[in-house]
């Protein structure tokens, strides 16, 4: 019998699985990218340009790769169906792919300092494992 949880596990399965081989657009992932992750991404793109120094073009092919990012990591939040190690595990898959997707738009200095602008903030935020963190 399909449930609207297996489907819900099918559809989030499969914008992974798109979005780890990169071919999946904001607007495929449900439309027009919401105001609250629009905005996070945007904090995270100015972020971004002050400490690397992004040119104009850079942050133009940033931009989109973060909200993207943003609206992927929404969905399985908000998927009931995954445990929360799944939900880390995933999460943590699309941060390393948006990751790779960026330093690829970077130069070398950039990207050097890129990797470790986010291993430090890393440390500073270890996701949990338990609790009520999610």
């Amino acid at each position: 019998m399909v449930t609207a949880r297996s489907v819900n596990r099918i559809l989030v399965n499969g914008l992974l699985a798109l979005v780890l081989i990169g071919g999946v657009c904001v607007e495929g992932v449900g439309g027009s990218p919401s105001p609250g992750n629009a905005e996070a991404a945007e904090k995270r793109l100015d972020q971004l340009t002050k400490i690397l120094k992004l040119t104009t073009e850079q942050r133009q092919q940033i931009a989109p790769i973060l909200v993207q990012t943003d609206e992927l990591i929404s969905v399985v939040r908000q998927d009931e169906s995954l445990s929360q190690q799944e939900k880390i595990l995933r999460t943590n898959l699309i941060i390393g792919n948006a990751n790779r997707k960026i330093a690829a738009v970077l130069n070398g200095e950039q990207a050097e300092k890129f990797f470790r602008e986010e291993a430090k903030m890393r440390e500073g935020h270890p996701v949990k494992t338990r609790g009520k963190d999610w």
